[in-house]
């Protein structure tokens, strides 16, 4: 992305408590892409690259966050928002390539954009391309740190609002070209001025009953490597409807939600392959529990431990109860931040494992965006925005926004 401007102007804030267990984490990461987000959006119809550049920039002075870095001040991170930001956004033309050569250089742009590193001290902790494949259909690419990010809330917003300035509408109460009513750097001091040793003391006390002081479950058939490392890889398993049909049948006969279904099936198959019947699970909440964050690009999000009992003689609405009363016993006290927990409760530690739990799971929504509403009637567009995962870059594999009745979990 190019940078056509970054005032030297700038404001400091303190840093929310997700942000500074984010920036922690990154200093004692071996550098890299570790915590990049990534996303990608298919643009159909015809696109104003021009007005698509002021359309950026308006999102940039709308939202601070865009122009936010880090600073250590008296030995602690602090936010440094830039007051001004311009930027360019690099076009990559691949009109003239043949099919097989578009989709070569489409994995090869995707996954060098997900792949660039961040350094927290220097703005913009976020990146942008545009890849033009016909004149009528483009791939717009999306990077960002996870310490101004929170994921698919964030990067939703995002690309909705970029899409609104392109348009030349807007449906909120303040202004597009201006900046939102409340800011993240808002959202932080009043976490940071309301939020104390003695405000925490139920949470603590609730996770000090649920989880105690021990440290993750680990169940691999493998010795841990002596440094934790990013190698993995992900498999896809897409849910026939039967299997799906009667997990939402079971979840609205117990009066539960669809994800405490899911995850008590989850817990249920981790019993089957380690006969642990103390199983934690994360998850992660959104954070945003005030309706002033629920436009606003930033990260809102806090990984929550659930710790739950199964027997070998439970029956899987026993297991469904155990789990829902943890859940809403859990989500009573969420407020808490991980990090705030994890120094009270001082779990063994082990460098290479997170606290408190080694597998998460997260449902997410997979319904297809569809921009083309907020155009005027008889116009085509559409936007279908998705998760590029490094294993998905194939253009069949981007556009699955056809999929809002499946399953998508993450675990």
């Amino acid at each position: 992305m190019n940078i056509l401007k970054l005032s030297p102007g700038v404001k400091y804030a303190p840093v929310s408590f997700e942000q500074e267990r984010m920036w922690t984490l990154d200093r004692f990461s071996a550098g890299g892409a570790e915590f990049n987000l990534a996303d990608a959006v298919w643009i159909a119809g015809e696109v104003d690259e021009a007005l698509l550049v002021k359309g950026l920039n308006a999102l940039i002075r709308r939202h601070e966050i865009l122009r936010t870095c880090f600073e250590v001040v008296d030995e602690r991170p602090q936010q440094r928002i830039h007051d001004e930001m311009l930027i360019d956004i690099p076009v990559s033309d691949l009109c003239g390539l043949t099919a097989a050569g578009k989709e070569d250089e489409i994995r090869r742009l995707t996954s060098e954009l997900q792949l660039t590193s961040f350094d927290l001290a220097a703005a913009p902790l976020w990146s942008f391309r545009l890849i033009r494949c016909s004149g009528t259909e483009r791939l717009a690419l999306l990077s960002m740190h996870h310490s101004i990010c929170d994921g698919d809330w964030s990067m939703r917003l995002f690309f909705e609002e970029l899409a609104r300035f392109h348009e030349g509408i807007s449906d909120r109460s303040d202004s597009a070209e201006g900046s939102t009513t409340t800011q993240y750097q808002d959202y932080a001091r009043r976490q940071r001025e309301h939020w104390s040793d003695r405000e925490f003391g139920a949470d603590i006390a609730y996770w000090r009953q649920r989880l105690g002081t021990e440290a993750s479950q680990s169940w691999g058939t493998r010795p841990r490597p002596p440094a934790k490392t990013n190698g993995g890889s992900s498999r896809t398993l897409v849910m026939s409807d039967p299997p799906r049909g009667h997990i939402a049948a079971l979840a609205e006969q117990a009066g539960v939600p669809l994800f405490v279904s899911l995850i008590a099936a989850f817990k249920i198959l981790l019993y089957r392959y380690t006969r642990e019947e103390k199983i934690t699970v994360g998850y992660p909440v959104s954070g945003r529990r005030q309706p002033s964050t629920e436009n606003l690009i930033g990260y809102f999000g806090n990984p929550m431990a659930l710790r739950t009992k199964i027997g070998g003689d439970m029956s899987y609405r026993a297991v469904l109860r155990e789990v829902a009363g943890t859940v809403m016993e859990a989500e009573a006290h969420q407020e808490c931040p991980f990090q705030y927990l994890v120094e009270a409760l001082r779990p063994a530690r082990d460098l290479t494992a997170t606290p408190f739990f080694q597998t998460l799971f997260s449902l997410r929504n997979c319904a297809q965006q569809d921009w083309s509403q907020r155009r005027d009637a008889g116009t085509t567009d559409r936007v279908s925005a998705v998760n590029a995962g490094r294993d998905r870059l194939p253009r069949d594999s981007l556009r699955h926004g056809d999929v809002s009745d499946r399953f998508a979990g993450r675990a």
